[in-house]
């Protein structure tokens, strides 16, 4: 379902026409989000920010007000640095100003079937509107493994969830479960160098908010368990952690996992239900991922959802793997390796 971020002065916020624009969006399948959103707790500016860059297309209701508003101009403002299609509509025939003064901005005047043609032409015209999306790179694994957590904890924070899609090595959840004293951790890193308090913090947190995520929706895991590594202890280590989460989950019909043994040591991909992707295309043991590319363009993260599980389903069609099996059957595979080692 498309996001629409609604920008408005707050002097309009009971002129009917304000609500009338909601209702009809709504009734055209679209999910409108605005301050009335916002949550107790957390900075007004961060979570309008964040709103703004989940969304999929901007509507500034144009008005003598909102021509006067700060706020709605620095919304503007900022849907336009990421790139995020806006769309206005007049509510007292105000023509667009400041910054998009080049748009046209139909009057939201007339009768119901006119004021539906102008949401179902703005709504074709997101599946139409090609926008170049935004990335934010982190270049260092502290700095992806912070990202990580701030993405999806931001999500939780609006008072939403998204499904669990990752390719990886061993995923997210290999990562101990535990608090970072426990020896878990040690024998995580068994012959390498441990990394500080602050970064283990930082890959629990992962753990956790992800596992948030996808125990209130989905998990759909693409792993290779096959990958060489320096330490038979240190693999271990991490097998046993991921099978005790599997173990866990055995008859959880919302966890889904399938192994693909092309997957690379380095590549990893997450995505967050439809409001987010971070890629990774490199790591090392010693030094984790690095160059991880994070964006919120909808538009992107949905044609990845669309790879990813186009990919998910031919690699159980291949393996004759029903989804309720696939957690098994994975379980069987770690436990063998695990016996050779």
């Amino acid at each position: 379902m498309h996001r629409v971020f609604i920008s408005y002065s707050h002097t309009d916020k009971d002129d009917p026409k304000v609500h009338n624009i909601l209702e009809v969006l709504k009734n055209n399948g679209l999910t409108s989000t605005y301050d009335k959103n916002l949550l107790g707790g957390w900075d007004f500016k961060k979570q309008i920010e964040v709103l703004i860059s989940h969304c999929d297309i901007f509507i500034a209701i144009l008005s003598e007000n909102s021509e006067k508003s700060g706020w709605v101009q620095a919304e503007i403002g900022y849907a336009m640095s990421k790139n995020i299609p806006i769309l206005p509509i007049s509510i007292d025939e105000t023509e667009p100003g400041h910054m998009i003064s080049q748009l046209q901005a139909p009057q939201w005047v007339g009768s119901d079937e006119e004021k539906n043609s102008i949401i179902k032409r703005y709504k074709l015209m997101l599946e139409i509107e090609e926008s170049n999306p935004t990335y934010e790179c982190a270049d260092n694994r502290y700095q992806r493994t912070g990202m990580l957590v701030e993405y999806a904890s931001n999500i939780i924070k609006l008072g939403f969830f998204g499904e669990i899609r990752q390719i990886a090595g061993l995923s997210s959840f290999h990562i101990p479960n535990k608090g970072i004293h426990n020896s878990a951790w040690d024998k995580r890193y068994t012959g390498m160098k441990k990394p500080s308090d602050p970064e283990l913090e930082l890959l629990l947190k992962e753990r956790k908010t992800l596992q948030l995520h996808g125990d209130a929706t989905e998990y759909y895991l693409i792993i290779n368990p096959d990958f060489t590594f320096k330490n038979k202890d240190a693999r271990k280590a991490r097998i046993e952690e991921l099978l005790e989460f599997l173990n866990v989950n055995i008859d959880n019909p919302n966890l889904k996992i399938v192994i693909d043994n092309t997957i690379h040591y380095g590549r990893n991909l997450t995505i967050v239900g439809d409001w987010f992707t971070a890629d990774a295309y490199h790591s090392t043991l010693d030094d984790g991922y690095s160059q991880t590319l994070f964006t919120r363009h909808a538009p992107t993260v949905r044609k990845q959802v669309e790879i990813f599980d186009a990919r998910f389903n031919e690699l159980l069609n291949n393996q004759k793997i029903s989804d309720m099996s696939s957690v098994q059957v994975v379980i069987d595979r770690l436990e063998s390796i695990l016996k050779n080692l």
